[in-house]
Order: structure tokens, then sequence, then C-alpha cells
């Protein structure tokens, strides 16, 4: 492949876990059965052709500890309510993908084993389901990882703009906003679901890169909040697994995006989390105002700019269940168009050069 600056340091390794849910109706006479049935189980007999054609592994649970992420697996996601009904049930699942490296196979991978449970009758999402993306941290600096995260306090506010309203500010109990974490933790008051003055940012930004250790920069942006279990890593981007000794998969987990079976959409949102991650390493303020001149694609700067164009236009959640996707290209994308925004050289419109990468 050409340009590796394109796409990060020589294929960052990634993964993404996609939340979604199955309807499965009852036949007729068979009401009982569903009754009593197991729900993740019934669920599995509508999915079967499914995970026979793409060999995914089915699992209970995923021991993180312990599982190699060498293939496709389907497991039952807690998060998303399992109801039996007269009618039929709903099922909870979440698609956890293997290790992949950024790049054209790997979207176009995304893009057959997705394209292919959209397709399937029953499958949906609602605005409490999620899209996880994991991307490597295995080569990076912990100065780069403060540079990166001060960057994306500053630049929140313009990913809730590429995301559901749910989804935006601190809407959301699973993916809760850094910058207000933040300013609660340095004493500035939080503004709960309103967002933040623009005039704490640069301030956050620069109480991050004056921590002395990576586990200050976790405990400033991922503090624990009140009266939520395991409510650390329930942010936007959850910084816990940075933690993790060397060669035990540092990464960092973002957390923000609605859920969705769109394969276009997943690998945008993978493309544009690797290339800001990439461009935020040595970036220092005054920062460029637009996020997308950070990022430098032309490709994904209109891709994004149509889905804020379909997204709904207040700026609070409605907390109404969507159908199957967030939003609807008026032409459909596919992962063989990311080819081109992966090898797109990065172009600076604030006059820096692009990072080198070795």
């Amino acid at each position: 492949m050409q340009g590796t600056d394109a796409v990060g340091r020589a294929g960052r390794l990634f993964g993404v876990e996609v939340e979604f849910l199955l309807e499965v109706p009852r036949s007729s006479g068979q009401q009982t059965c569903h009754l009593l049935m197991d729900t993740f189980e019934l669920g599995l007999r509508h999915l079967r052709p499914w995970l026979a054609e793409h060999g995914v592994r089915v699992s209970r649970t995923i021991d993180k500890a312990t599982d190699r992420y060498d293939r496709w697996q389907l497991t039952e996601d807690q998060s998303l309510r399992s109801l039996k009904q007269t009618d039929g049930v709903t099922c909870g699942y979440e698609l956890v993908s293997p290790k992949l490296a950024v790049g054209p196979e790997a979207f176009d991978q995304i893009h057959r084993i997705l394209q292919s449970l959209a397709g399937i009758s029953g499958v949906k999402t609602t605005v409490k389901a999620g899209l996880h993306v994991h991307l490597s941290c295995a080569e990076i600096t912990d100065e780069e990882i403060k540079s990166f995260v001060a960057a994306y306090v500053c630049y929140e506010p313009q990913f809730d703009e590429l995301t559901k309203p749910e989804r935006r500010a601190d809407f959301c109990s699973h993916a809760r906003s850094v910058l207000t974490s933040c300013t609660g933790k340095l004493g500035m008051g939080t503004a709960g679901q309103t967002g933040v003055p623009a005039e704490y940012e640069e301030k956050v930004s620069e109480a991050i890169m004056g921590c002395g250790s990576l586990r200050e920069v976790v405990d400033l942006c991922n503090p624990e909040l009140a009266g939520t279990h395991r409510s650390q890593r329930y942010h936007k981007v959850n910084l816990l697994h940075l933690l993790l000794p060397p060669g035990g998969g540092r990464r960092l987990e973002f957390r923000q995006h609605e859920g969705t079976v769109d394969a276009a959409a997943v690998c945008h949102w993978v493309a544009l989390l690797d290339k800001f991650l990439d461009a935020s390493l040595a970036l220092r303020c005054p920062r460029p105002a637009d996020l997308f001149d950070i990022v430098g694609c032309a490709r994904l700067r209109a891709f994004f700019a149509e889905k804020r164009r379909c997204l709904p236009s207040q700026t609070r959640p409605s907390f109404v269940a969507c159908s199957r996707d967030v939003f609807r290209m008026r032409k459909s994308a596919s992962s063989l168009e990311l080819i081109d925004i992966l090898q797109e050289p990065r172009q600076t419109a604030f006059g820096r050069p692009a990072l080198a990468v070795n």
C-alpha cells in the first residue's frame, strides 16, 4: 500500500464492537416455545445461516484477558435488554471483530460482514446501542498520549456534531463527556447536559499536558462517576487500557458513536479516529479551529458533512428509538471508497507538515 502516512503508524491495529438488537417474531403455534426458551439461544437460531457463512464464533461472554481476538465473535450484550413478548422476542447482541490493521483489507472485511448482517430481517439498532472502536497505542509514547487526550478534549464538541443527539455532551450514561468530567475534577464546575464553556477547553488541555503520569491523566479524564458501577470506563474515550503493562494490549477505546450496522458509517468512523490520533500526537496550542483541518482528508470531510446534514437538528436528545441505522446517505458508500481515503496524503490547511511515519 502506498502512503503509510495516511493510515497511521504502519497500519495501526484496531478492533470494533457493534451492538445491535434482533427481533425474532413468533411463528404460528410456537408461542409457548418462545416464552420458555433462552432469548440468546433463540436469536442464534435466526442467525445460524449468517454465522455459518462468515465463520463467526458464538460465546456467551469473552474472556478479555486470554482471548486472542483472531476471528469474529458474537456475544450476548448485557447492556441491551432482551425481552420476551407474546408476539416474539428481542435479543441484544455484540459483534466483536478480530484484531485488524487499518487499511483496505480490514475495511473490505467489515463491509462484507456488516452488509450481510444488515440484510437479516429483524436486525436493528437503538439509542442505547453503541459502536466501540479500539485503537492500538503500543508504539505511542506517554507524552504523545497526553497530546492526543488534550487535543480530543478541545475537539470533543466537534466530534459531538458527528453523532446522534443522544451521544452528545453528557447525555449518554455509557459515553460520558471527557471534557465535562475534567472540568468537574479541576474544580471548574460541570455543565451537566448543556456542554462546557469554550474558555474551559484550553485550561483543561493545559492540565492534561501537565500530568506527571498516565495514571494522573486517567484519573483526571476518566474519574469515577457517582452512582455508576465501573464508571471510569463509561466515557467517550476510555483511557483505562493505557495502564496495562507492556505487551498487555495498550489501547484507546472510543465509545461515543451510536450503534449502527451500516458498514460505510463504521469504516469512515474508524478512518477518522485513526487519522485524528496520528495527527494529534505532536499537536500543540494554538490548534486549528476545525477538526477536519487536523484530519486533512477531503473525502472524510465530505462524508461527515453529509452525515451532519442528515442528523436530527435538535441539540437535545429525543430518546426515541431509531430504526436500523442512524442515518442513510443519499448515495451508498462502500468500504472500497476508504482505499482512496487511506491513500490520500494529509493536506494540512493550517500550514503544518504531515507527521512522518517510520
